[in-house]
């Protein structure tokens, strides 16, 4: 599933706004996008309470 972002920069958008916000973001955006789908994976619970296992 792909993460929502807001409609103005919706990647099926591909517009100059999108790359802007790609580029201006970069340095957290890659860790952002992990820990979302790990959130998902682990229905929605708090990080805090997805066990040991996956703490680094």
């Amino acid at each position: 599933k792909a993460i929502s972002v807001p409609h103005r920069f919706d990647k099926s958008a591909e517009g100059d706004d999108y790359a802007q916000f790609k580029k201006e973001n970069e340095y957290w955006l890659p860790d952002f996008c992990l820990y979302m789908a790990l959130r998902e994976h682990f229905n929605n619970r708090a990080w805090n309470r997805w066990g040991t296992d996956i703490a680094f």
